[in-house]
């Protein structure tokens, strides 16, 4: 099959835009919840009581930038930099390389080392993930859980290195653009991504695309919201690969044949508007059965 880790980085954009949120809850979780969730699992009001901690010190950190901001004085750091006077500060490089090469450990790091033989791995894996997480920021689900349930998917739809894998290694590759021929590893795996995100469309809801609402949620009406697309089978293709000289637009699927003008002069487009020559004829729209 193509590389799952190659499909993952191109194709799985959408599952950064549905959240771990299940429908009908009214606030999207976000990662101060997950840490406060993973806290009580674990039966541990240590860790708890870091993360209060660390949400304590965010929320008296933004209060104390609002104040800040609300008190400058715009005008007056305008001035003082039009007359170069920021160009008399002074500051040590190497007092600013010390302080970095200096950061001191979080109490979470220091919770994980003094518990590293009481918690499990997964426990630890949980933990270096949750920790990564702004309090404020909505979780969304994995991409590694989707991986692996598209792997798997793939699998049990019928891909076999048996079957395909000595076909696959003739297609060409062609970069990172369309290829002329996909391969067949990535159609299962396509196939497979979209019953995912089926799966999570009817259990959690997405968040917001707005700017000035990210951390609230949308309804979803449609696969555009997840930059995908919907085949509408109402809508006939226009040419196919062998059509591409041709200005007939028949196919056996569309027995007719429409010729839109192409000029655009306004009195040979209202001819055209109005000519009912160029009305199709519907019977042999409607006679397709093959």
């Amino acid at each position: 099959m193509s590389s799952i880790s190659d499909f993952s980085n191109y194709s799985l954009n959408a599952i950064d835009k549905i959240t771990i949120t299940e429908l009908g809850q009214d606030e999207l979780r976000t990662g101060f919840d997950e840490k406060l969730i993973l806290a009580e699992n674990i039966n541990s009001l240590e860790l708890k009581q870091i993360f209060m901690n660390e949400e304590d010190l965010r929320v008296l950190k933004l209060a104390r930038e609002k104040e800040i901001w609300s008190s400058v004085d715009l005008e007056k750091v305008l001035a003082e930099i039009q007359s170069d006077i920021l160009n008399k500060i002074s500051f040590s490089r190497e007092d600013v390389t010390n302080n970095v090469n200096e950061a001191k450990k979080t109490e979470l790091d220091l919770f994980l080392e003094e518990n590293l033989s009481n918690l499990s791995p997964e426990i630890i894996n949980r933990l270096n993930l949750i920790k990564k997480l702004s309090n404020d920021q909505v979780v969304t689900q994995s991409k590694l859980d989707a991986k692996k349930w598209i792997y798997k998917r793939a699998m049990d739809l019928g891909w076999d290195a048996k079957l395909f894998n000595e076909f696959e290694s003739y297609l060409p590759y062609e970069g990172r653009g369309r290829p002329s021929i996909e391969r067949i590893g990535k159609k299962y795996q396509y196939i497979a991504y979209h019953e995912y995100l089926a799966y999570l469309i009817d259990s959690y809801q997405i968040k917001s695309q707005s700017y000035m609402s990210y951390s609230s949620a949308e309804d979803f009406l449609g696969s555009w919201q997840l930059d995908l697309r919907d085949i509408d089978p109402t809508l006939f293709i226009r040419t196919t690969y062998d059509q591409w000289g041709s200005s007939s637009n028949s196919t056996w699927w569309q027995p007719i044949t429409m010729y839109f003008t192409e000029s655009m002069d306004l009195q040979i487009l209202k001819d055209w508007l109005w000519n009912k020559e160029n009305i199709p004829d519907l019977k042999k729209s409607s006679s397709c059965t093959r």
